[in-house]
């Protein structure tokens, strides 16, 4: 039975060196240069936009795959000079602090826990360098050593060592130490007694342990520092230290304490040392950075481009108005490519390519045929609309909208909206305006009334002949992912398995790509549904679950009952910025909504000359199981804070036909609104 080569999501994670530089793409350091500059870096984004991926350039067992593969390491070779260490908060055992924690701790008894945090992160830095060094020694070639500006033999490294571990900032911890292995030893011992204690397999630390703790981040500098002086590393050489899974250290605030708290901020005291001895990578979900990280034990607080830098990865693949800067689809492609390379789908030489799998994406006009495909149907779809029109619509609109109708669907919805807005704008004033006498669209001249309405008029026809809206296609897919590379495999793995049961049956060797679009669709159901399901994770989790659903009822009923699509938009909200800052409550939960993937938000123009905005949108891979538009065009729907905390409650509030109708009216006229591009700049017809 064929297999799906996008069954696992998290590679980066699971798999070997050597396979990770098959899988790595090379795409995502071109947008990532200042990772690997000089300066403390906050690699932020949401789960899958592919920071541990980039952070996995660090390590030396990687970098060595490389070499071993024959492969270009991805960083320029004026960036590469560097060699890295780190810890990931998740799998070193760190996280266990907390259980020490009980509802009797004394203040003093909870500071000694703090500091007891910051020494086991500096003996596994520590460790995780000094074995990275050990391991570019043992494994690699002459002109890997020039390339990082590693020197020396074993002499030079037991030279270190000793130099180490005389060093005061150890308070004689490691007295004793001979050499390399010695040293390597006693710091292991440090770690084994520390997980000891973690554990609960014994009931205090020895005071060799709690006599000697460290200050955090001063062990590793002087270990820079020694590596230098005993002519290990070139005086260019950076070393980086990669904390991976930041935003974890808020688990630790248990039992009413605020322990994750203070563990970051002393990782924030490291950081603000501003010594270039070492520089900082520190991975964290969006939510997990603070916009004013405080430095413990201090009112200070870490000034960004002074202290760090943000390299945010939700931006970097997020497409922008102007397509031809979108980098997203090549990164896509090559991680496609790079996944069924060595598959039963390739035949020969050739990998199968995206679009010769996916397709293109259905045009307007075929996917409205799609929708109402049968003459019946059709007939009764425009008579329902014909008959909801005002009473006062002149005959010679609506023969003209039976005429359309019979080859052009699309259109004659669209031109439905157009009597309602143009020809019959209030109740009892037709206009004596005329349809073209060459049958062609009366807005022409205005290309941009249709493509702004498109996307609705396509939701409106599925929704009136209940059919499921389709998402097939390669820009439909790309338009789902927003720019994350985890959406992108977690949509296309639900297209193979949609797919794979569909021929399971088949005993062709051929794989009839592309894949049928009814199919991609059932997939990209699937996996829009089980996205929604998937909103359990942090603070406020059920809530924001409320929210979206209730969101997303408002949203889907609003645009199906806007038949003159006088708010084509609306498929977003928009919130005058002082009414959001004034309002704790919903600005907190939005931003909640924002850094867990819930919500995109952006900068907003507002119709109001001087006023700024703020906008929000579902994340688009949930527009398929609210069936509504995934693109952005126009403007959004604009509300007040206090509508927004009525959805917090779970309420959707949909507004009815009439109240659309009359909110439509109270606008001004569309043609005088301040013209707004769209975020997402597809093509229609």
């Amino acid at each position: 039975m064929a297999s799906n080569p996008f069954h696992d999501l998290y590679l980066s994670e699971a798999i070997s060196e050597d396979d990770l530089v098959r899988f790595f793409s090379p795409i995502i350091v071109e947008h990532s240069g200042v990772v690997f500059e000089s300066g403390n870096v906050i690699v932020r984004g949401l789960q899958g936009t592919g920071k541990t991926m980039l952070l996995n350039l660090l390590r030396p067992e990687l970098r060595i795959a490389y070499r071993r593969a024959g492969v270009d390491f991805p960083v320029p070779t004026r960036a590469a000079q560097f060699i890295g260490a780190g810890i990931n908060l998740r799998k070193c055992g760190i996280l266990e602090f907390a259980q020490l924690i009980d509802k009797e701790i004394t203040s003093k008894e909870f500071q000694e826990l703090a500091l007891l945090f910051a020494d086991f992160f500096n003996y596994w830095v520590v460790s995780d360098l000094i074995d990275s060094i050990y391991v570019f020694h043992e494994t690699g070639d002459s002109s890997l050593h020039r390339e990082i500006g590693l020197r020396g033999d074993r002499a030079n490294l037991d030279d270190f060592a000793r130099k180490l571990s005389n060093d005061d900032c150890w308070f004689g911890a490691l007295t004793g130490v001979d050499g390399l292995d010695s040293l390597r030893l006693k710091i292991a011992q440090r770690i084994a007694n520390y997980r000891r204690y973690l554990n609960l397999n014994v009931d205090i630390l020895p005071s060799s342990i709690t006599d000697t703790k460290t200050l955090i981040g001063d062990p590793i500098l002087k270990t820079v520092d020694a590596l230098r002086q005993a002519n290990v590393i070139e005086e260019k050489t950076k070393i980086f230290v990669r904390i991976d899974q930041y935003e974890q250290l808020t688990t630790l605030n248990v039992l009413g304490t605020q322990y994750g708290t203070i563990c970051q901020e002393l990782i924030h005291k490291a950081l603000g040392a501003r010594d270039g001895r070492v520089s900082y990578r520190i991975g964290t979900r969006t939510h997990g950075w603070d916009e004013r990280p405080a430095i413990y034990r201090t009112n200070d607080v870490l000034e960004r481009k002074r202290d760090f830098y943000i390299h945010d990865m939700d931006e970097v693949f997020r497409r922008r108005e102007n397509r031809a800067t979108w980098r997203f689809p090549e990164f896509a492609q090559d991680i496609f490519l790079r996944r069924l390379k060595g598959s039963e789908y390739v035949s020969g030489a050739v990998i199968p390519s995206m679009i010769s799998v996916l397709g293109k994406s259905l045009t307007a006009s075929a996917r409205a045929d799609a929708y109402v495909s049968n003459p019946e149907s059709r007939r009764r779809l425009i008579d329902t609309a014909i008959s909801g029109l005002p009473p006062e619509t002149p005959q010679v609109w609506i023969e003209y909208v039976r005429r359309m109708s019979k080859n052009d669907i699309l259109s004659a919805w669209l031109m439905c909206a157009w009597i309602r807005q143009k020809i019959v704008p209030k109740k009892g004033m037709p206009s004596s305006i005329l349809p073209p006498a060459d049958e062609s669209l009366p807005w022409t001249n205005k290309p941009y009334w249709q493509k702004e309405r498109v996307q609705l008029a396509l939701m409106q026809l599925a929704s009136a002949n209940r059919q499921a809206p389709m998402w097939s296609g390669e820009g439909d897919v790309l338009s789902l992912s927003d720019g994350q590379i985890l959406l992108f495999l977690f949509i296309v793995q639900h297209i193979w398995d949609a797919w794979l049961r569909e021929r399971r049956s088949e005993k062709s060797e051929d794989f009839g790509f592309p894949i049928k679009q009814e199919v991609q669709s059932q997939g990209v159901r699937e996996a829009s549904s089980e996205w929604r399901s998937k909103q359990t994770e942090g603070p406020n989790a059920f809530k924001r679950k409320t929210f979206v659903d209730a969101l997303g009822e408002r949203l889907y009923v609003s645009l199906t009952n806007d038949k003159a699509m006088s708010n084509p938009g609306a498929n977003g909200f928009s919130i005058e910025n002082g009414d959001l800052f004034s309002n704790d409550d919903v600005r907190d939960f939005l931003m909640d909504a924002v850094s867990y993937g819930d919500l995109v938000q952006a900068e907003h123009t507002s119709k109001k000359k001087g006023e700024r905005r703020t906008k929000y949108y579902l994340t688009p891979i949930l527009s398929p199981y609210f069936r509504i538009p995934s693109v952005h065009t126009k403007e959004p729907e604009y509300v007040t804070a206090k509508e927004v905390l009525v959805w917090m409650q779970g309420t959707s509030a949909a507004l009815s036909a009439k109240q659309i109708e009359k909110r439509a009216l109270e606008n001004d006229d569309e043609e005088q609104m301040v013209k707004q591009k769209s975020l997402w700049d597809d093509s229609v017809l």
